[in-house]
């Protein structure tokens, strides 16, 4: 039996399905129960829209997967809207947010990567989901060291709940890119930044998979392009590093020769989930600033 409703069945909660072997439990998350869900394609009959945003909660792994963009676009030299899928693993059969850039096609050919748009991230693996975030960048000089003003910047905002859940800002630095990112009551709650050598004066291309010597390089950008080179998350200084974000080259080799681009989030469980939707914002700022 059930005594004193254990598991919470006598309030009428309704115990998550999973599947155990003998001599093990299983446990279910929130933010694992929306993924599944979301990969799953249920709709909003089946979650309340308004709790959708906890599908960010307890994630310790996430991949943003660039799609291929139209060739024909390209061969015209008219730069095609960025679209994205989130997922928990490489495989798109885990593809739980589908992300999809909104902008000026004259923005995008004249401005390139420091154009302004809105990018929103829908329920599920396909478009036309619930709206859950949306992400808005202004437009902004082309990202770079020694600046005072008008640096790059991303604001998160929840759709459905109608709320701030923070921002990514770049902050002044000397060659490594660095960015500050700010909690919804503006306090600075994370840094990312590009490992450096040389006293801190340069990005250390050699700290990624791909190695490659970086005295070679003469420009931030030179030094990123080419290379898998991480960019840190650090918490209260650069001596308490929580994860990174990391450009992830598929066996395939998808993202060798082509504009389509894969990378890996590692982060924390106890992240708060805004601020894992600050992260994901943050990385599709930082393949437009480098990788595009």
């Amino acid at each position: 039996g059930n005594p004193s409703g254990l598991f919470g069945a006598s309030r009428g909660v309704r115990l998550p399905d999973c599947i155990s072997t003998m001599g093990n439990f299983c446990s279910s998350s929130p933010g694992e129960s929306l993924a599944e869900k979301a990969i799953a394609g249920s709709g909003s009959d089946e979650v309340d829209p308004k709790e959708m945003i906890r599908v960010f909660e307890k994630q310790d792994e996430l991949y943003l997967k660039q799609k291929r963009k139209n060739c024909m676009q390209d061969c015209f030299l008219c730069e095609a809207e960025s679209e994205f899928k989130v997922s928990m693993e490489v495989a798109d059969a885990t593809n739980f947010l589908h992300v999809q850039e909104d902008s000026n096609c004259c923005a995008r050919i004249l401005c390139c990567g420091s154009r302004p748009w809105n990018t929103t991230m829908y329920w599920g693996a396909d478009p036309g989901g619930t709206p859950i975030l949306e992400v808005r960048r202004p437009f902004r000089t082309p990202a770079g060291c020694l600046k005072c003003c008008c640096r790059q910047e991303v604001s998160v905002h929840d759709v459905q709940n109608d709320l701030h859940m923070g921002k990514a800002k770049e902050s002044c630095y000397f060659c490594a890119p660095n960015f500050n990112l700010y909690n919804a009551e503006n306090e600075v709650e994370y840094e990312i930044s590009m490992p450096t050598c040389c006293c801190g004066t340069i990005p250390n291309c050699c700290s990624g998979k791909l190695k490659c010597c970086p005295c070679a390089c003469t420009t931030t950008q030179c030094c990123i392009i080419g290379c898998e080179v991480p960019f840190h998350i650090y918490k209260d200084g650069k001596d308490n590093k929580l994860g990174s974000i990391e450009r992830f080259f598929p066996d395939e080799g998808d993202n060798t020769l082509t504009d389509q681009e894969t990378f890996k989030l590692l982060m924390p469980t106890s992240v708060p989930k805004e601020m894992t939707a600050v992260f994901l914002a943050t990385t599709v700022l930082i393949n437009q600033l480098y990788f595009e």
